[in-house]
């Protein structure tokens, strides 16, 4: 096994009004408990209040209670400074069949490298041709999952 990369500072941006859900609750503290990164984990709302330095982290995620192309999850100077990093961005999404034009065009503008999904192989290159974004990595279910394991072990 070969040693471990340099440990990463990982900035997990969520929506805080829904972390007393349960399913949100374990997702975003699994960040926290399971990884060997520094993890630090701010709401969006309160990030886009502070003048948070982006360029501290080396990877941003993008949790899937917010709802990346809706100001009131990521306000517009917030998104714009998002879209700027030049960390690792990204996404877990849920619901990815919702507001589908919205969304490839706010991961196209925030620069998203990486999206977690549900979608089936079969959709994946359909969803990245319709997004024209064919570049995008999108991980899905147990193969993500033993992948992000495996990088934060």
């Amino acid at each position: 096994m070969s040693a471990p990369g340099p440990k990463l500072r990982i900035l997990l941006l969520c929506w805080q009004a829904a972390r007393h859900t349960g399913t949100v609750a374990e997702h975003v503290g699994s960040f926290e408990k399971y990884s060997r990164h520094d993890v630090v984990v701010f709401d969006s709302q309160v990030s886009s209040e502070l003048d948070l330095d982006l360029e501290l982290f080396d990877v941003i995620v993008f949790h899937y209670s917010l709802v990346i192309s809706m100001p009131v999850y990521l306000p517009p100077a917030f998104f714009q400074n998002l879209g700027r990093a030049r960390a690792l961005k990204v996404l877990f999404i849920q619901d990815e069949y919702r507001w589908v034009d919205r969304i490839a065009d706010a991961i196209r503008s925030l620069g998203i490298d990486v999206v977690f999904t549900v979608n089936v192989p079969t959709d994946s290159a359909t969803t990245r041709s319709k997004c024209r974004m064919n570049a995008l990595k999108l991980q899905r279910g147990e193969q993500a999952t033993s992948r992000y394991a495996a990088a934060t072990s």
